[in-house]
């Protein structure tokens, strides 16, 4: 009985083992996954998103500008009244992107952010001299302000965007690095995996055959024999 048990034993072990192994190795791959979506969808609804509204924010402004610069050498009070129009209309989309980027600060990049929103305050009162100087026919001074006030407040706001988009993009590497640091870990994870089933299937096996199968071919065996004689 004891020697029945002890087979028992050395059957069940490896069975045992075998689901332990392939039950840890499922938990292990579920977080791995959980931790590859995390990384990937962090890379792309924030870096990524906030990435292309620093763009947007860049684009809109040079929009901005050009319309003031057409403004200036507009020929009728009609002309000029719809490029206004354009300008109040690509300022409340300039306003909601800065608004929109505030999700996106960092607490190191808060100083930069007011920064770019103090240098688009002087941006847009820049433009209301610009255009009025335009409507009322002084060429010399609007195209001054557009060359001095207009041009130095986008440049600094364009210098303010480059750092806040060279921030962005260093955490998105490190994001990246950390996704493939996770990818990795989970593929050695499942190799392992892989490996010690395999491993556990062959000592079953060998356990089985030494156990249970040459022991009752043995038994067999000497039946043949004993029914023979």
């Amino acid at each position: 009985m004891k020697k029945k048990l002890t087979i028992q034993q050395r059957l069940i072990l490896p069975i045992i083992l075998l689901g332990v192994v392939a039950l840890i190795s499922n938990a292990l791959s579920v977080f791995g996954i959980q931790n590859v979506n995390s990384n990937a969808a962090n890379i792309v609804d924030r870096y990524m998103v906030g990435l292309e509204t620093l763009q947007n924010i860049r684009h809109t402004t040079t929009n901005i500008h050009k319309l003031a610069l057409s403004h200036i050498v507009a020929a009728d009070y009609s002309t000029m009244i719809t490029v206004v129009a354009q300008i109040k209309e690509e300022e409340k989309v300039l306003e909601a992107y800065l608004e929109e980027y505030e999700d996106y600060v960092k607490e190191e990049e808060e100083e930069v952010y007011a920064r770019l929103l103090e240098n688009y305050e002087s941006f847009r009162h820049a433009l209301v001299y610009l255009v009025c100087a335009s409507a009322d026919s002084k060429t010399q001074e609007a195209y001054a302000c557009a060359n001095g006030d207009v041009a130095s407040f986008g440049s600094a706001m364009a210098g303010d965007i480059d750092e806040l988009y060279a921030a962005v993009s260093e955490r998105t590497a490190d994001a990246r690095q950390r996704l493939s640091f996770v990818y990795i870990v989970s593929l050695i994870i499942a190799v392992a995996s892989v490996a010690s089933c395999l491993v556990l299937v062959l000592v079953t096996i060998r356990i089985i055959q030494k156990y249970v199968i040459t022991p009752i071919k043995g038994t067999v065996d000497t039946l043949q024999e004993s029914s023979k004689k």
